[in-house]
């Protein structure tokens, strides 16, 4: 492939936990990601799949891949090293599935969660939301308020409505996920943000336990882009950040029971001691959540 337009389809919130069986975490992501893609009518530009890891401090799997430090349990698959630091490429044999971006979840001060999407960069927690937007986009990453199930509500849903009317709508992504119950209505703060010229992507948010990787890549979006697979980090990093583009939301959030069957078996695996605790984004911290 040569630098030129595309249409970028890309699952904005992957976690590749240890959990997860590799090679069948990628192709779930891919076989999803291929399909919302499909159909494409005569004469439209190239497909390029991609998934964005949002990577805790705790629960990175990046490095040890791009390292050549995991086997893939699928001779068929392997995995790629970029041409810059932030990304993998995924291949069947000689034939690309797609690009794993490289970036971090981050928790602040208020226990907002933030992505740091195209970068491989550290990420500092604890600090305050408006520090870590700017801190995030200072290390070269796409500062994205990752929405959880009770995470906007009370205090912190409070420190985000500041958020949204101190920061310009280009400054920062609202991410939606696919743990948002389709029939729950819209977050006001989502509609705030809408409201304010925000744009929002969509990603899976898998739960780190054993059989959620089925839903990498389940919810996702699509947004023209120029792609140079000579700079492919840079390439989506500039995709995301361009304010005159709109992201068209694709695939499917969960329903309700599906919601609470995933919660449930994400809780009694808490309970075992499987994992320290996690917020209902699927966030694994040391720090409790209540």
């Amino acid at each position: 492939m040569e630098r030129g337009h595309i249409t970028l389809v890309g699952d904005a919130h992957v976690h590749l936990y240890d959990e997860y069986p590799l090679a069948a975490a990628l192709r779930n992501l891919y076989a999803h990601l291929t399909a919302w893609s499909q159909p494409r009518p005569a004469g439209a530009p190239p497909v390029v799949l991609v998934g964005f890891l949002a990577e805790s401090a705790d629960a990175r799997r990046f490095p040890r891949l791009l390292a050549g430090a995991e086997r893939l349990d699928d001779a068929r698959l392997r995995l790629r090293p970029g041409p810059d630091a932030e990304s993998l490429e995924v291949l069947e044999g000689v034939r690309s599935l797609g690009w794993l971006i490289a970036g971090r979840q981050v928790v602040s001060s208020e226990r907002l969660e933030f992505l740091a999407l195209a970068s491989a960069a550290e990420m500092p927690d604890g600090r305050p939301a408006e520090e870590t937007v700017a801190e995030i986009r200072r290390r070269g990453g796409v500062p994205v308020a990752s929405w959880a199930a009770g995470k906007w509500l009370g205090a912190r849903g409070r420190c985000l409505r500041r958020l949204l009317e101190t920061l310009p709508p280009s400054a920062l992504l609202i991410g939606d996920t696919s743990l948002r119950p389709r029939l729950c209505p819209q977050p006001a703060l989502m509609r705030q943000a809408a409201r304010r010229g925000f744009r929002t992507l969509a990603g899976s948010d898998p739960l780190p336990i054993a059989g959620d990787e089925q839903t990498l890549g389940c919810y996702a979006f699509s947004v023209d882009a120029i792609f140079d697979p000579a700079q492919p980090a840079a390439s989506v990093r500039a995709a995301l950040l361009n304010p005159n583009q709109r992201f068209q939301l694709l695939g499917r959030r969960n329903g309700l029971l599906t919601f609470l069957r995933r919660w449930l078996a994400h809780s009694a695996a808490r309970c075992r001691g499987q994992r320290p605790a996690a917020g209902p984004g699927g966030s694994a911290t040391a720090a409790p959540h209540p």
